[in-house]
């Protein structure tokens, strides 16, 4: 007796199928390095610094897993 495997069609399936044929045939092509800081460079001694960006205040910390977490 020959076993025949069964695909069940569920949304999430047919999602996940849609999403995989639209997936580029080769990687997307890297960003360019643009400039580079070191966040040694922009902190300091520091944990948290403001950075101001089209008038609004931002704060950009360092956490005690060494993330970086920018709010505003």
């Amino acid at each position: 007796m020959q076993h025949q495997k069964q695909t069940v069609k569920t949304p999430f399936n047919r999602h996940l199928r849609h999403s995989q044929d639209n997936l580029p045939a080769s990687p997307p092509a890297s960003r360019s390095d643009g400039h580079r800081i070191t966040s040694q460079s922009l902190f300091g001694n520091h944990q948290e610094i403001s950075i101001m960006h089209g008038g609004e205040r931002y704060s950009l910390r360092i956490t005690r897993l060494d993330k970086l977490i920018l709010t505003k």
